[in-house]
């Protein structure tokens, strides 16, 4: 193996160790919009008031080192809709991969994951910058409207990605809305994710027992880190083809 997919693997290995157990603390210091939705996370049998927002955060400790790196104020999106939080709240949260993450169904996984990386690669590749007016299903909206629709679509498909979408059935439910176009601009966004979209590499959350779960990206540069482990692992997996195939090629005769 050469040099580069040493170095490839040993990065590989490092960033995914450097995640098992580490945590950050973070305080949550302000919010983008106050846009309030009525919602209903079991089928309509129940409802709750809560924020549809991008959530402004500050790191104030914990244990992790990266890489990957976060920026010391970082921005996120709610992962965990009946856990609470409340401005000033400061709190301890583990470092996961966004796969590993907990939602009030169930863990996200692979599937869910991979259509959040592709909602946020559409509609806001950066997440540590806050969501600007932008043309969504033909209609320019607002930023706020984006991070409200943001919001409600991530919840969506963490509860209903079952290959539809639709945020008047299913288990999470839209019942009502402060912004009267968030819910139409979020179903704009759910409907173009088909797999073949731009998508963020560098998603992981923060989760903590009994708490909020948070969204989270890193501060390297696309295509991420996570992008480039898994670049390097294709690094690795073609060296040793090439090394095989090398071997089994009758030698070339030379004068």
């Amino acid at each position: 193996m050469n040099r580069t997919a040493i170095w490839t693997a040993s990065f590989f290995l490092f960033s995914l160790s450097s995640l098992h157990g580490a945590t950050i603390t973070a305080q949550y210091i302000t919010r983008f919009t106050d846009g309030f939705v009525t919602v209903s996370p079991n089928g309509g049998a129940s409802t709750e008031q809560t924020r549809i927002s991008t959530f402004i955060n500050q790191r104030v400790g914990g244990t992790y080192v990266g890489p990957p790196d976060f920026p010391t104020i970082f921005n996120s999106y709610c992962i965990e809709l009946q856990e609470s939080t409340s401005l000033g709240t400061t709190a301890t949260f583990d470092v996961v991969a966004l796969e590993m993450a907990n939602t009030f169904v169930g863990g996200i996984g692979g599937v869910k994951a991979d259509l959040i990386r592709e909602l946020l690669g559409r509609y806001s590749p950066n997440l540590n910058v806050l969501p600007g007016a932008a043309v969504v299903g033909g209609v320019l909206r607002s930023g706020s409207t984006i991070a409200g629709a943001l919001q409600l679509a991530i919840w969506e498909i963490e509860s209903d990605a079952g290959g539809t979408f639709d945020l008047a059935g299913g288990s999470f439910r839209l019942i009502s809305a402060d912004d009267p176009v968030v819910g139409a601009t979020a179903m704009a966004m759910l409907s173009s994710l088909n797999g073949s979209g731009p998508i963020v590499h560098d998603l992981y959350a923060l989760t903590r027992v009994g708490g909020q779960d948070l969204l989270i990206q890193s501060s390297n540069p696309e295509p991420g880190t996570m992008g480039l482990m898994l670049t390097g692992i294709g690094v690795i997996f073609w060296v040793r083809r090439k090394q095989r195939r090398d071997t089994a090629r009758p030698a070339i005769k030379t004068l």
